[in-house]
């Protein structure tokens, strides 16, 4: 899918979750605006406030450890799904899904039992921090917390990466939400 003018052609797995929410409108419990959804589930870290340094803990250069996330039940949940992207390198850091309908948040460095991970795109399983080269500069990195209205887990496959992931899910999603920090290694 090409970026329409005007927007970062790096975010591109987000088009293309938007435009399985919106393909999959209507009946299905899916919000026929998956933009306005965007802003229903409010995503926040006692590490890191939206916009703010992600701590160095959870960086290459500290312990290399999600941070804590928290965010409330708004409507009856099947299930979680949480991706972070390098939103300036267009750079898949975490994907995890799986996660039990009851969670309301995430403890540093942990998920709930039968918490599934993802293949990052350093090639390995679960978590990897911000990295970005000293010369870049600050990189903008994007947590979001997808709600699913029917379990998807079962029929992922094992290592899943961002792009499955998204179109597993696409079909179920009820309302997500973002947190963004910054890392800079300069």
């Amino acid at each position: 899918m090409e970026a329409p003018a005007g927007i970062d052609p790096r975010s591109g797995a987000l088009l293309a979750l938007l435009a399985l929410l919106t393909a999959c409108g209507g009946s299905s419990g899916v919000p026929a605006d998956p933009i306005s959804a965007r802003g229903t589930l409010p995503v926040t870290s006692p590490a890191f406030a939206d916009g703010a340094m992600i701590p160095v803990r959870s960086t290459c250069d500290g312990e290399d450890t999600s941070p804590s996330l928290a965010w409330s039940v708004p409507v009856s949940v099947a299930e979680w799904a949480i991706t972070m992207e390098d939103l300036d390198a267009g750079f898949v850091h975490w994907v995890a899904y799986g996660i039990p309908g009851q969670t309301s948040g995430l403890l540093e460095g942990r998920l709930p039992p039968g918490s599934r991970q993802g293949r990052n795109d350093f090639g390995d399983i679960g978590y990897g921090g911000p990295c970005p080269p000293r010369e870049d500069g600050p990189h903008r990195y994007r947590f979001t917390v997808y709600a699913l209205a029917k379990a998807r887990a079962a029929n992922m496959p094992a290592e899943a990466t961002l792009d499955m992931l998204l179109a597993a899910i696409g079909c179920c999603v009820q309302v997500f939400g973002t947190l963004t920090g910054t890392y800079d290694r300069t």
